[in-house]
């Protein structure tokens, strides 16, 4: 399974990344801005999305309109600091799986992704 991390924090990056290394059979590419994560989409198939609102470039929901458009089928977590309803009602809107906040739920998304992977 294809898993892209897409954050512009490089130590949250690293937090996912070494909690998803421990399970086999996941392909994990990173991306640190809305323009990079466009990039790999582009080149890369992926099958579930960890995706941050506020980018250094871009925003993550142009992201999540753009997976959404190119493949509805991929899975899309958005883990963010910013989990009011009103961006919860958006992402939702735009067709994200799930909605997280990133100060409470960071071993769920890690969850959900491996719970995809199965």
């Amino acid at each position: 399974m294809r898993v892209l991390l897409v954050d512009d924090s490089l130590p949250v990056r690293a937090r996912l990344l070494g909690m998803l290394a421990e399970s086999p059979g996941l392909a994990i590419a990173e991306a640190r801005d809305a323009e990079e994560a466009v990039t790999v989409l582009a080149g890369t198939p992926v099958d579930v999305v960890i995706l941050d609102l506020q980018l250094g470039k871009g925003h993550g929901l142009a992201v999540l309109s753009r997976i959404k458009a190119q493949d509805p089928g991929i899975v899309v977590i958005v883990l963010t600091n910013h989990s009011s309803d009103q961006h919860r009602r958006e992402c939702v809107a735009r067709g994200a799986d799930y909605f997280l906040d990133k100060s409470r739920d960071f071993a769920r998304a890690v969850q959900l992704t491996l719970a995809t992977a199965r």
